[in-house]
């Protein structure tokens, strides 16, 4: 299992762009592409997004952030793999677990009452 440190890590870099959109998307490559592939398609697209290259466009800057991002994560095997296993863990909000149908909303008041 991954620390809970590296899954927020891999949220926030998800944060950058679409919730439902994985840096593979971001890249616009499958889970199983090589690494060579991974960085042609990266040079390919920061091309394409350049803040120097594109001064008219301001959502330039944050997509060349994300997809450096993205890069760094898939670049490396050992972070690659950790948020490969991320992909797959279920992330729960802060209240999430409250639609959990088995939750003890008992707890809820008694702590409510503590606070």
């Amino acid at each position: 299992m991954l620390p809970r440190r590296s899954v927020f890590a891999f949220s926030k870099i998800q944060g950058l762009f679409a919730k439902d959109q994985s840096l593979y998307d971001l890249l616009l490559l499958e889970p199983t592409s090589t690494p060579l592939q991974i960085k042609e398609a990266y040079f390919k697209k920061v091309k394409t997004c350049h803040p120097d290259l594109n001064r008219d466009d301001p959502s330039a800057e944050e997509t060349f952030k994300a997809l450096a991002k993205a890069y760094e994560t898939l670049k490396d095997p050992t972070s690659r793999r950790q948020y490969d296993l991320s992909l797959h863990e279920p992330t729960f909000s802060s209240e999430s677990y409250r639609d959990n149908p088995y939750y003890d909303r008992s707890n809820d008041e008694f702590y409510r009452q503590k606070g």
